[in-house]
């Protein structure tokens, strides 16, 4: 597609590193207007929260990459600029931030409703980068019987001049609508729910969504525990057996501070 975002002399803004960037910035922004309107956690926690979940986020991301590409790979690989994937880098940024918050004791169901659905923002936002640099591209549409759709993609980097399925663009808008709407629910369905449900309920949609669409893409996937599910979809699955259990937490705490009131 367009690999390249601009270029002047030998300067070169490549489209996903432009991306990642502004996914980060916007990203944070969301953060900040979340927790400005919900959640109002200390500014110094949320922009430490923040920093530490985009390095923890970077690096682990980088390494489940590795992973799925590499049958082997050396540790210094994993500070060379390469290909990521956005569940390494939740899965980092999850232990990460989550180990932290529990150590200082902050209130971490609002850090959850504040952080996943703007790292889920972001994720529209870099999207956008994959479609442009070619990148997490679909199966081509006539697997689906469907030999020239006018929505289908052809790729330049991949030299097939195959119209494939647009999936970067699908979960952009996807994770777009899904971070809008929970920034828009309704208070009152906020203050009934409680905190952290609208986080862990985002991150079951997009866990929900992610096993689906994985159906769709084209690239190298990789395997976890079966060569029946891709990495992602394994990953899909795992997160959704802890998602209730974070829930039966979160319930669980409550009733014991309402006990001790």
């Amino acid at each position: 597609m367009y690999p390249i975002l601009l270029s002047w002399g030998s300067i070169i803004l490549p489209s996903w590193h432009a991306f990642y960037a502004l996914a980060a910035i916007l990203g944070y922004l969301y953060l900040i207007k979340t927790n400005q309107k919900f959640t109002e956690i200390n500014i110094s926690i949320l922009n430490f929260i923040y920093l530490t979940a985009y390095i923890s986020g970077y690096f682990g991301a980088r390494i489940l990459s590795l992973m799925i590409e590499e049958s082997s790979f050396e540790l210094k690989d994993v500070f060379t600029i390469g290909s990521m994937t956005f569940y390494g880098g939740f899965i980092g940024a999850m232990i990460s931030c989550s180990s932290i918050a529990i150590y200082h004791r902050w209130p971490i169901f609002k850090l959850i409703d504040c952080c996943i659905p703007a790292g889920i923002f972001a994720l529209a936002v870099g999207r956008i980068g994959c479609f442009l640099n070619g990148d997490d591209y679909g199966k081509p549409t006539r697997d689906f019987l469907m030999h020239n759709p006018w929505w289908g993609v052809t790729f330049p980097n991949l030299n097939d001049q195959t119209p494939r399925i647009p999936t970067q663009l699908i979960e952009s808008a996807f994770c777009l609508i899904l971070s809008i709407s929970c920034y828009y629910l309704p208070l009152r369905l906020r203050s009934k729910l409680g905190y952290g449900e609208i986080g862990l309920l985002s991150l079951a949609a997009y866990c929900l969504f992610r096993f689906g669409i994985e159906y769709l893409r084209g690239d190298e996937r990789g395997t976890l525990f079966t060569e029946f599910l891709s990495t992602s979809q394994s990953i899909s699955i795992i997160l959704l057996t802890i998602i209730p259990l974070l829930w039966w937490i979160k319930k669980t705490m409550t009733l014991t501070e309402k006990k001790r009131t």
